[in-house]
């Protein structure tokens, strides 16, 4: 005699298969919602990538106009209220920004 062949045996089989459906759909449910994730967690990392591409552009921007600025005008410096030394101060940590800023790749 086979355990489905008694009520309390198809009883039994009946709860397993509910119970294993329930599981297989959680489990899709729990897949879809990682990729979705996965997809949001990249979605998010290019643009963070973008925005730190964009700093780089704009330090090394920055950095080159100031530099040129020095050579150009050495004098106008001070008529303006500051000193070369802290214009090439500026340009120090706008290098050193750019430098950490490096670890990204900007293809």
């Amino acid at each position: 005699m086979s355990p489905t062949s008694t009520p309390e045996g198809a009883k039994i089989v009946e709860e397993i298969r509910r119970t294993l459906r329930g599981l297989v759909i959680a489990t899709l449910i729990l897949y879809v919602a990682l990729a979705i994730l996965a997809g949001f967690s990249y979605h998010t990392s290019r643009q963070n990538q973008e925005a730190v591409c964009n700093l780089r552009g704009d330090l090394q921007h920055r950095i080159q106009g100031s530099e040129t600025f020095l050579a150009d005008h050495p004098d106008a410096v001070q008529k303006l209220g500051f000193t070369v030394a802290q214009v090439q101060k500026e340009i120090d940590n706008q290098r050193r920004t750019l430098r950490a800023l490096s670890a990204v790749s900007c293809d």
